[in-house]
């Protein structure tokens, strides 16, 4: 066993360029000055409202192993979880940081002076903000990316293929949706090879190892999932719930994938919609390069460009282009740093000082993060003394024994410009359910915890009824009014 351990670490050393410490600190540095707006606004994002208040964990149904596992080392509990942030916030910078390092080594093992601005590039993705603003799920997450991208950064030989594989399993088992930047950063190696006129058959074998590499990696995880799912339903005699259906086998499959592939990058979109003249600023540039590109007739970079187009399109979802319904939250979405670095690569195959261009863009995302912060720790300051005078009120109802909300708390009037100007909200919820959790952190236990449709069945019982019910108890509150009816009572949030 320890020989096979020491050829391993061998094997993993020699694939691994050298790497300096001044690159990991500049990564690093810039990972935690990016997303350092998480930090501050000190959010409980959605899911972790209901982990905080029932302590369950949550993740073996999910087949996110592997993130069960890291979850009980900082929960140091195996009855329930525990809240470790900030704790998880920082490593997850720091694993974002590292895998940027790991972005670089492999750039750099093919063109030095590309790697350090395309890891800088691969660190502002605003779509990451979503998977660390999660107390819980943020560590997971983040291992997930450092995995593929560690798969991503070896160099090719046949101990380092089986590597590359185990890594991707280990992707899968902290996040699946990670796995498939592994193939948008080959497509970003690919694009960069043919610009430096490497030999076709090099290429051609970097692109069929890169896809039996993940295909197998998939594979293995798929068998190895519904195992662990059979022998948990087995043992603890539960049948799991089936979320997602694959798409019929019918003369219009493959044009459904297309349509799926292709509506993921619809969120793309949304975002630059938000920040267009960073991305109009830029669009000359990209097609001054490309007319230059082929104004040489440098078909050979044309059909990188053409190869890396293909890689970063099926990245966007992968596998998961199959299943009927799409989850395309920007959390689940791994593609942005690779289209970000493809812009950067057609500007820098033209002239290497035009990385500087794409400044404008990282700028664009810098912002969005620190307003995404800001929008965080406005709302919950703004809503702490109204759960508190809530919670003050409710205390007087002793004859109720349970409480429904109804409705959601209002936007902080200082977030809300910012809100409605911001890519996604900010990533701010308060939906209904939401606003169920954040009573309850306050400590009325009476409130009762449903789900969204067990949530919105709730809501229609309650007007249905409301004729009937007693006048509010609190006419003249601004933010909520109280119901009651025996021994229910309702808060019914205003507008």
């Amino acid at each position: 066993m320890r020989s096979i351990f020491n050829r391993i670490s061998f094997e993993l050393y020699r694939s691994l360029p050298f790497l300096s410490l001044k690159i990991v600190g500049i990564l690093v540095l810039f990972s935690f000055l990016f997303y350092f707006p998480v930090i501050y606004s000190q959010s409980f994002y959605t899911d972790d409202l209901y982990r905080i208040l029932g302590g369950e964990y949550g993740w073996i149904l999910l087949g996110r192993f592997l993130a069960y596992g890291i979850s009980l080392v900082y929960s140091t509990n195996l009855a329930i979880t525990v809240d470790a942030a900030p704790l998880t916030w920082v490593l997850s910078i720091l694993i974002y940081g590292l895998s940027a390092c790991c972005v670089f080594m492999k750039i750099s093992s093919v063109k030095k002076e590309f790697a350090l601005p395309l890891s800088i590039v691969f660190i502002a993705n605003p779509f990451f903000i979503e998977n660390l603003i999660y107390r819980f799920d943020s560590l997971g997450m983040a291992l997930a990316l450092f995995f593929s991208t560690l798969s991503f950064s070896m160099r090719w030989n046949l101990t380092s293929c089986f590597l590359k594989v185990v890594f991707l399993i280990v992707c899968l088992n902290f996040y699946q949706p990670f796995v498939n930047l592994f193939l948008g950063l080959v497509g970003i190696e690919l694009a960069l090879l043919f610009s430096l006129q490497h030999q076709s058959y090099k290429i051609f074998s970097i692109v069929y190892r890169s896809l039996i590499v993940f295909v197998i990696a998939n594979i293995l995880y798929f068998i190895q999932f519904k195992s662990i799912i059979y022998l948990l339903s087995y043992l603890k005699s539960f049948t799991p719930t089936v979320r997602d259906s694959f798409l019929p086998f019918d003369s219009l499959l493959i044009l459904k994938i297309l349509q799926n592939f292709a509506g993921a990058f619809d969120i793309f979109f949304e975002f630059w919609s938000d920040y267009a003249f960073y991305i109009l600023v830029i669009t000359p540039f990209l097609l001054l390069s490309i007319t230059k590109i082929l104004k040489k007739k440098d078909f050979y970079t044309v059909l990188g460009l053409i190869f890396a187009v293909m890689f970063i399109f099926v990245s966007g979802i992968g596998p998961m282009a199959i299943l009927e319904k799409q989850f395309l939250s920007p959390r689940a979405l791994s593609y942005f740093p690779s289209v970000l670095m493809f812009f950067s690569l057609v500007l820098m195959i033209n002239k290497k000082k035009y990385a500087w261009i794409m400044a404008l863009p990282i700028f664009a995302c810098l912002i969005f993060s620190y307003r995404v912060g800001n929008i965080h720790k406005l709302q919950r300051e703004y809503e702490t003394p109204i759960m508190m005078n809530l919670t003050k009120d409710l205390a007087r109802l002793k004859k109720v024994e349970t409480i429904d909300s109804v409705g959601a708390v209002r936007l902080a009037p200082f977030a809300r410009n910012i809100i409605e100007t911001t890519p996604f909200g900010g990533f701010l919820k308060r939906d209904a359910w939401i606003t169920v959790g954040y009573i309850r952190m306050f400590g009325e236990t009476r409130l009762a915890f449903h789900w969204m449709s067990a949530h919105q069945r709730m809501e229609k019982e309650f007007w249905s009824i409301y004729p009937s019910i007693q006048p509010p108890a609190l006419e003249t509150d601004p933010f909520y009014k109280i119901y009651t009816q025996g021994s229910r009572a309702w808060i019914v949030w205003q507008e």
